[in-house]
């Protein structure tokens, strides 16, 4: 069983709690945000080992979430989920995102690529 403590931030509750749920079954530890504000706030006083984020979102979306963490120089991957087409892969890579997943995204999918980074 993995450890390995990841922060989901994503605004839709029942997104969050599935994967949150999903990834604690497989031995992970989770915390969860709601926006990417909250995130950063929770960001600024934990460290985590991966961060989950989708990429529309109120206050801070995830663009701008990625920017922040990496303008703290926080190393950590990050994961960008969306539906939408308002950001492709390449730029995601540009701003610092580790892995550029789409939505619907499957939870073996989601575990798959957490095993590739192995946290």
């Amino acid at each position: 069983m993995k450890s390995g403590s990841i922060l989901i931030v994503d605004d839709e509750l029942e997104v969050r709690e599935t994967m949150a749920e999903y990834l604690e079954f497989e031995g992970y530890k989770i915390e969860q945000a709601e926006n990417g504000l909250d995130a950063l706030e929770i960001l600024k006083n934990r460290n985590f080992e991966l961060v989950i984020t989708d990429f529309r979102m109120p206050k801070l979306n995830g663009k701008e979430l990625v920017l922040a963490v990496r303008k703290l120089g926080l190393k950590m991957p990050i994961f960008l989920l969306t539906g939408y087409t308002d950001l492709t892969e390449q730029e995601s890579l540009k701003i610092g995102v580790t892995r550029f997943l789409s939505k619907p995204l499957h939870p073996s999918d989601l575990l798959a690529a957490i095993h590739r980074i192995q946290i």
